[in-house]
């Protein structure tokens, strides 16, 4: 495929988030009505609910103002389960920002709040996020050790979302420790626990993430049918930062 081609696809992408933004749209009239009658409570579950659908589309800024303003309700309403996921959803986008610090100030205080509260799902989502942020950082230990935990509460809550979450950083360490065989036994494994829970967005990132490893085993034929799957889906339901790095690899085994 030649460059053009690649370029006019990127560009069509946008067209397919028709879907998406008219859930964002929705979400955006909640919030205004919500605002009029002054309901706090429905005004921080729309603003929340708000903020995490314009994440994967990219307009971050908007998210964040969204999930800021959640917080502060949450926080003013005594509702510490709402103020944590949102502290969470924060430190992730400060983490898809490059704002380390952020993210982990963020992520640490969700983190305390949930393991205060016994909100385990959450607390284990922190751990994946903190773990991300350990990886990037290069301490790959303690990162790997966060996953782990992270997985036990995973299979203990019987959520099968964070136990995928947890098994996709775990194949990123592995692959990156040139384990690749492991890595792909993981990101196998994720892949069937997200079919099983019907998750198109973790999907598009197994798609993406077994499509990578292919491509690191120069078995680009396999790389591109996996990326191409993350492709589709990502144009389906409008995410931007996959599709970001399926646009990317795609770019380097094409």
């Amino acid at each position: 495929m030649n460059k053009l081609t690649f370029v006019l696809l990127a560009l069509c992408s946008v067209s397919y988030g028709y879907a998406q933004q008219d859930k964002i749209d929705s979400l955006k009239k909640h919030v205004a009505v919500h605002r009029s009658t002054r309901n706090q409570i429905e005004l921080a579950k729309s603003l929340y609910s708000l903020g995490s659908e314009l994440i994967p589309s990219g307009q971050t800024s908007l998210a964040l103002v969204s999930l800021d303003s959640a917080a502060t309700i949450y926080q003013s309403l005594g509702d510490s389960s709402g103020y944590a996921w949102c502290l969470y959803k924060i430190g992730y986008l400060h983490n898809l920002a490059g704002d380390y610090s952020k993210s982990f100030t963020h992520c640490l205080r969700a983190n305390s709040i949930a393991s205060a509260s016994s909100l385990n799902i959450l607390e284990g989502h922190c751990q994946n996020l903190l773990g991300r942020l350990y990886y990037l950082l290069n301490d790959e230990n303690s990162a790997m050790s966060l996953y782990e935990k992270a997985l036990i509460t995973g299979k203990n809550e019987n959520d099968k979302g964070l136990m995928a979450e947890s098994m996709s950083y775990m194949a990123i360490v592995w692959r990156n420790r040139d384990s690749l065989f492991q890595a792909m036994q993981m990101n196998r494994e994720a892949l069937i626990l997200r079919k099983e829970i019907g998750d198109e967005t973790g999907l598009a990132s197994s798609y993406l993430n077994i499509g990578i490893l292919h491509s690191y085993l120069n078995q680009n034929d396999s790389a591109i049918y996996w990326l191409e799957k993350s492709e589709a889906l990502c144009l389906k339901i409008n995410d931007h930062f996959i599709l970001v790095e399926c646009y990317n690899y795609l770019g380097k085994v094409w």
